[in-house]
């Protein structure tokens, strides 16, 4: 090729050069050319991509999963051994209780073999109820009875019904527990009961009417526990609302309570939960949207262990 040629094609090649510059020079400084490597068939190229058209993917937090505070309440031993009166509706008040966890989902346990009052056997339960329990102090052995307060004094919580109340003075711990012993009953009977104004936002009474009508057969018993240290009575029957001395208790002496009778109650005692109601004579009660509500919240406040009275020597 010859010098003039050549001096040609220099020229060309820088004026393709300056247009080149002067284009770049226009661009926006935020529309800047990035070269940015991709790979194609295992080799490095280059891409060529503007940046303003190119957007960061947006980061949406994740929605929190909502996560249901458990119950405590998992597990119940229904214990129904008696050593005095047997009341005929154990076994339907058993079933009750088992359906009622059925449809809560708790599980419950039923026994009657007090060879299940063992610290081991009862470190599954959070609740212990005793179903028409009599005279509960003949039903266990020394052993038995120290494991149920040794797993109580941890927090365990009892729910007792009806009879469990009934002739327990030969075991003195659980006497000073429920705070008073029965002495005589009514017959089956309406009867008007009345809420503890102080109590109306425990949950076992709580959304109930000032006063409500139960039919049960009302038990009176050795005192009103009104005024013992660490008892929140929840219930009191009106004795003006029917008969509260059967004939058969007036013909041994039975004697009504009078204008304190309370007939729930709990007792912040010895580092446990305890929770007394008078109501189970049998089934009936308990198919009543009171019965319901008062059992079932019952045993949830006895597993929450958000009330334990302070340690005492047994």
């Amino acid at each position: 090729m010859t010098t003039r040629s050549n001096e040609w094609v220099r020229k060309i090649a820088m004026f393709f050069v300056a247009v080149a510059l002067v284009g770049c020079e226009s661009l926006p400084i935020d529309s800047a050319i990035s070269i940015e490597p991709t790979t194609v068939v295992g080799q490095k190229t280059a891409r060529v991509s503007n940046t303003k058209s190119r957007k960061k993917p947006v980061k949406v937090a994740a929605k929190p999963k909502v996560k249901e505070k458990a119950s405590r309440l998992q597990h119940v031993l229904v214990f129904s051994k008696t050593s005095w009166y047997r009341h005929p509706s154990i076994a339907s008040i058993n079933q009750w209780f088992y359906e009622l966890g059925s449809k809560n989902k708790f599980k419950v346990t039923l026994s009657e073999d007090a060879r299940d009052i063992t610290a081991e056997k009862l470190a599954k339960y959070q609740v212990v109820l005793l179903n028409n329990t009599t005279d509960i102090g003949k039903s266990l052995n020394d052993e038995q009875k120290q494991a149920l307060i040794d797993w109580y004094q941890l927090g365990g919580g009892i729910v007792a019904i009806h009879g469990a109340g009934a002739h327990h003075d030969t075991w003195p711990w659980f006497a000073r527990l429920m705070g008073c012993d029965f002495v005589s009953s009514s017959k089956r009977a309406e009867a008007r009961v009345i809420v503890d104004p102080a109590s109306k936002k425990h949950p076992t009474v709580k959304g109930l009417s000032e006063s409500f009508t139960v039919t049960e057969e009302w038990q009176n018993f050795s005192h009103p526990v009104t005024d013992m240290s660490g008892v929140n009575v929840l219930l009191r029957v009106d004795e003006t609302s029917y008969d509260a001395v059967s004939k058969m208790y007036k013909e041994l002496r039975g004697e009504p309570m009078g204008s304190d009778h309370p007939v729930a109650w709990t007792h912040s005692y010895d580092g446990g939960m305890f929770f007394y109601t008078a109501i189970g004579n049998d089934v009936r009660v308990f198919n009543t949207e009171f019965g319901r509500q008062h059992m079932l919240q019952a045993l949830r406040w006895a597993a929450s262990g958000t009330e334990p009275g302070p340690v005492k020597t047994p």
